[in-house]
């Protein structure tokens, strides 16, 4: 499924909604009118500002799927907690049960981010599927013009920024190595490309090819691709 998983796009909107509660909660508690903000916000204290503050970094971490989330992810589970404590020991409010229960609750809705499918999209971008760009299937051959010689292969698919290319022989070219290319067409198109993958697809040796986004990609690629599949669904 080529779409972000539910949960990292639920999880900041539960957060912000965090947010607006401590100023609800006050409204609620003392019935004081949403109107007169200013004496709301001065019955919080430095502890709820700062949970607030900690709350919103959290929840644009994880709605960028930063790395740092998983350094401010246990920092504001530990502030809650301590807020929640403090709450439960002076005030009148809530009873140390709820206070337990909703610094527990609030831990539990960051466990996923610990399970390794949530992990590795955080952790490595490139996993991230729903940013790849559509593939269409169309064949065509290609020429490689750089590296130990000439060596021709054909399309599997093609993307906006790459292609996934077959060849019968062992491809002489490594991860990373910039080559050039050429695509068979009615005026044939020679591009820049990095290699980023090599793989074997239906018994033959194939590579994913990133195309270098220069004056050719740009005047030459771009136009053909547009053309080549505006009438692919």
């Amino acid at each position: 499924m080529r779409v972000k998983p539910f949960y990292l796009h639920i999880l900041p909107l539960i957060l912000l909604g965090i947010i607006v509660s401590f100023p609800l909660q006050i409204h609620l508690l003392y019935q004081i009118p949403l109107s007169d903000m200013t004496r709301i916000l001065s019955m919080l204290t430095p502890i709820n500002f700062l949970c607030m503050f900690c709350l919103m970094i959290s929840a644009m971490l994880i709605a960028s799927l930063n790395r740092f989330i998983y350094i401010m992810a246990p920092t504001l589970i530990a502030l809650v907690t301590v807020n929640n404590l403090i709450v439960a020991y002076y005030g009148q409010d809530f009873s140390i049960e709820q206070v337990i229960f909703s610094a527990a609750l609030f831990t539990s809705i960051h466990l996923p981010l610990y399970k390794k499918e949530f992990r590795q999209l955080i952790l490595t971008p490139e996993l991230r599927w729903w940013l790849t760009p559509k593939r269409f299937e169309i064949k065509k051959e290609i020429s490689v013009l750089a590296g130990s010689g000439e060596h021709n292969m054909n399309t599997v698919n093609v993307s906006q920024t790459g292609l996934l290319t077959v060849m019968e022989d062992d491809i002489p070219y490594k991860i990373d190595d910039i080559i050039k290319i050429k695509i068979d067409a009615i005026a044939p198109i020679t591009l820049d490309a990095r290699v980023v993958r090599k793989t074997n697809i239906n018994d033959q040796v194939g590579m994913g090819l990133e195309l270098v986004q220069n004056e050719n990609f740009s005047s030459k690629y771009l136009p053909w691709f547009k053309e080549t599949t505006a009438y692919i669904y």
